[in-house]
């Protein structure tokens, strides 16, 4: 996606491998550089060859002292960063607090947005003809900082109200204008020395982006390709680097992983690394309740309700494993208007099994791809005979506790 949107195949590759596979391998490479080439290969034969931003003029470097000035760009973009971060999940506590129907809580933020773009329309949308604007310097320096604070504020109503949204190309807008404000600043104080504004605008999409999201790689490239601006290379991997060690600094999670984080999980470097370490055994319920096949329905329902299961395995007389049966299963059973319902009338047979010397990681996504809240683990040698049972939670918290442990030894 990031390769065919912005004609930039090198950063679509890092951007995977820095953000969402989190490790470099050459296998991941491949796959990955497949998946780049031929979306911009097919982006291509649509659109051309042209770079995201083709108005905005050739950077030249005029001084050597130009560069400490990135580096304060650097620091800059690093805390706009972290207060876009903090402010997008604040925002996204309140309206979750709010206690209406959850299709007035998108309407709620649509409304404030449509409010601030009666009056900056250049917030609407992903703004890149307003980057191009600022970065040409069409616009005020008040109006720069204005868009650069309200973008984040739209986002926030955009995305913490429910409504549909990302922030990649909110970073970038964001970047452009304090990066082209600060320029302008800097041209003021400086003019022998920052002779070129909108270069700032540029190097500062890349480090608000690098500083949010944590990629510094992704970000250098994102921005070399978007311009094809070879001399740009220098003060934008010096301003690039400063916000990414700084906002490391200030919070090991990106705005990405604070996201998944804040839902209890921990997300480090080679994320799913630590469960292949653990057993099965060595994190399943094995005193889990089950059900017989002749328990009646509404016992069943007594049960779930003063147990807080959604489910359990169901054995039949000789203990055997019979299969599983789930709220949604006595939901369908009761919808059916048969009287006198049994357990087993309703139980789902042949379930989803594990084996106790597998590893978590092994069974992980069976159990996320098949939406179920609980795999009953059995015998190799009697795969009706149950040992136990592995839930969400257990691999939850066996997660966290694996990546803790690889914490200390340094792994991560």
């Amino acid at each position: 996606g990031i390769s065919a949107t912005f004609n930039a195949p090198l950063a679509g590759i890092f951007f995977a491998l820095e953000l969402m596979l989190r490790r470099y391998t050459p296998r991941y490479f491949i796959f990955v550089g497949l998946s780049a080439i031929i979306a911009d290969a097919i982006a291509f034969a649509f659109w051309g060859n042209s770079p995201t931003f083709s108005a905005i003029p050739a950077y030249t470097w005029a001084s050597g002292w130009e560069l400490p000035l990135y580096i304060l760009l650097g620091i800059a973009a690093a805390f706009i960063a972290r207060g876009f971060i903090l402010t997008l999940y604040k925002g996204e506590d309140l309206f979750n607090a709010l206690r209406l129907p959850y299709f007035i809580k998108p309407a709620l933020g649509g409304l404030a947005v449509g409010v601030i773009g009666l009056y900056y329309p250049q917030i609407f949308g992903v703004g890149y003809g307003a980057v191009e604007g600022a970065i040409l310097g069409e616009m005020g320096v008040a109006l720069l900082i204005a868009l650069c604070l309200l973008k984040i504020v739209a986002t926030t109503f955009t995305i913490g109200s429910g409504g549909s949204g990302g922030v990649f190309a909110p970073s970038l807008f964001i970047g452009a204008m304090l990066g082209e404000a600060f320029g302008r600043g800097a041209n003021a104080l400086f003019p022998t020395t920052a002779t070129e504004p909108g270069a700032f605008g540029l190097v500062g999409m890349a480090a608000v982006f690098a500083a949010a999201a944590q990629a510094p790689i992704t970000a250098i490239l994102i921005l070399f390709e978007m311009t094809r601006d070879y001399l740009i290379i220098l003060p934008l991997m010096l301003a690039v680097i400063t916000s990414a060690y700084l906002a490391r600094r200030l919070s090991h999670d990106s705005i990405y992983t604070l996201k998944v984080r804040r839902k209890g999980v921990l997300i480090t470097e080679g994320a799913m690394d630590p469960l292949q370490y653990v057993k099965i055994s060595e994190i399943m319920s094995r005193d889990f309740p089950t059900v017989s096949t002749e328990m009646p329905v509404t016992k069943l329902i007594k049960k779930l309700e003063t147990s807080g299961h959604h489910g359990f395995p169901v054995l039949n007389k000789e203990g055997q494993l019979q299969g599983v049966v789930t709220l949604s299963d006595v939901e369908l059973g009761l919808s059916s208007g048969v009287p006198h319902l049994k357990v087993e009338d309703i139980t789902t047979e042949n379930p989803i099994t594990a084996y106790p010397d597998q590893s978590v990681r092994d069974i992980l996504l069976r159990l996320g791809t098949m939406d179920v809240g609980r795999i009953p683990v059995v015998s190799k040698e009697d795969p009706t005979q149950l040992l136990g049972v592995l839930r969400r939670h257990d691999i939850i918290r066996a997660y966290n506790k694996a990546a803790a442990q690889a914490r200390k030894r340094g792994l991560a």
